[in-house]
């Protein structure tokens, strides 16, 4: 975005400034492991709500058996429940540093100085998060609950960490 100037011909380029927090311990604002799995608890809920509401409403309509699960109400909240979960999984977190889970937690991805992290290191992170967890079943998730300063498995490889952003004055 420019922005051309009325009496000049100069182009005035805004200054995007990245947000730091100064004085920076992570052991003080760290994501407590229960915040981290009502987050998890809560994207999960939203993923699945969608696809299990739609079944029910089709077997409102009287489909049973074969024809619930063949139904065109099945399909759609699988879609729609699977395009909600790509946007609070990738899109989100990488506009926001959060998930929807994480907004309703008050938890925040920062990278390990505090600073807001990178698009390109919160696409790593997040791929990680859906490789590593189905794959190690859940360990790499769970290695927050026993890591000293709360970070998972997929933290610790994209640099980030994860945060209780409702205790930072900003």
């Amino acid at each position: 975005m420019s922005i051309k100037a009325r009496d000049s011909t100069k182009i005035i380029e805004p200054v995007r400034l990245r947000e730091k927090l100064v004085n920076f311990e992570p052991a003080l604002v760290g994501a407590p492991f229960a915040l981290r799995c009502g987050g998890l608890i809560a994207d999960y809920l939203l993923f699945v709500m969608l696809p299990v509401g739609f079944l029910l409403l089709s077997r409102a309509y009287g489909n049973d058996g074969a024809g619930l699960l063949n139904s065109g109400l099945n399909d759609i909240g699988w879609v729609t429940g699977t395009l909600i979960g790509f946007v609070s999984v990738f899109l989100l977190p990488l506009a926001t540093g959060r998930t929807i889970g994480k907004m309703v937690t008050g938890l925040r991805v920062v990278s390990i100085d505090g600073s807001e992290p990178s698009v390109g290191r919160m696409l790593v992170r997040q791929i990680f998060v859906v490789v590593l967890f189905p794959l190690t079943f859940g360990v790499s998730f769970f290695w927050s609950a026993l890591s000293p300063k709360g970070r998972a498995l997929h933290d610790y490889l994209a640099g980030t960490i994860v945060i209780y952003a409702n205790r930072i004055s900003r």
